[in-house]
């Protein structure tokens, strides 16, 4: 006679245990803000928390950015399954000095099903933003133009006013255009007596004064008419 044991075994499917509280989050991980009075000063972040788990599930939004301000959404209520998007909003002050600084961003569950949850489950994503260098400059004549004779010498002053967030430097230079010539070289006999200023840019607004004296031929054989401009060394010239 032949005996037959049997065993039996049960197995229970992944879709009917039951999931712990869990969270999930995504974010882009580099942005760029440029801190110039022109601009906006801010970054956006996108990012996406999601809810793995069988529960409904409150989730709290901290950042930690650093000497950047930021706003985001404070808590957000995600359904078993389910995820959301949300914005992280970055904003340096005015001429903050360029650099990177890094962030975090972090979800973290603080109820399961409308009830506190105290393991506090959470997870976060590191963000770099970059403080790019910004330099902006004009020139801004002392005074308007006039009639001089031959041989005068001209004095021209202009205000060079800059907005920085680091340190630097810049070279101007003066130039004659004749009307209707648009000549790239010095009118003959004309002579840029003081050549070039170089302006130290300081960080935040700054400004100093560009001082050029103009030589001028004593033998004009007639007339000359014209402008003058003041240019960055390295810029194309305006021909008019």
């Amino acid at each position: 006679m032949m005996l037959v044991s049997a065993m039996m075994f049960g197995f229970i499917s992944p879709a009917s245990a039951q999931i712990a509280p869990e969270v999930t989050l995504e974010c882009e991980d580099q942005v760029e803000i440029n801190p110039g009075p022109s601009s906006t000063r801010t970054a956006i972040v996108n990012c996406i928390v999601e809810n793995p788990s069988a529960f409904s599930e409150t989730i709290d939004i901290t950042v930690d950015s650093g000497i950047l301000d930021n706003a985001a959404p404070g808590t957000l209520t995600i359904a078993a399954g389910g995820s959301t998007d949300f914005e992280v909003v970055f904003k340096s002050d005015l001429a903050e000095s360029p650099g990177e600084v890094l962030t975090n961003v972090t979800a973290t569950i603080s109820q399961v099903n409308g009830v506190p949850y105290p393991v506090g489950t959470s997870e976060s994503e590191e963000v770099s933003v970059t403080i790019i260098e910004y330099l902006s400059c004009e020139a801004e004549f002392g005074q308007g133009g006039g009639t001089f004779d031959s041989g005068d010498e001209i004095s021209i002053s202009a205000a060079i006013i800059c907005e920085s967030n680091e340190e630097g430097d810049k070279t101007y230079q003066i130039h004659l255009i004749e009307e209707n010539m648009g000549s790239s070289s010095w009118p003959n006999g004309f002579q840029n007596i003081d050549g070039d200023c170089k302006v130290e840019i300081e960080a935040g607004d700054s400004g100093e004064n560009c001082n050029f004296r103009i030589g001028t031929p004593s033998d004009l054989e007639k007339d000359w008419e014209g402008c003058v401009v003041i240019i960055e060394k390295g810029e194309i010239r305006p021909n008019s």
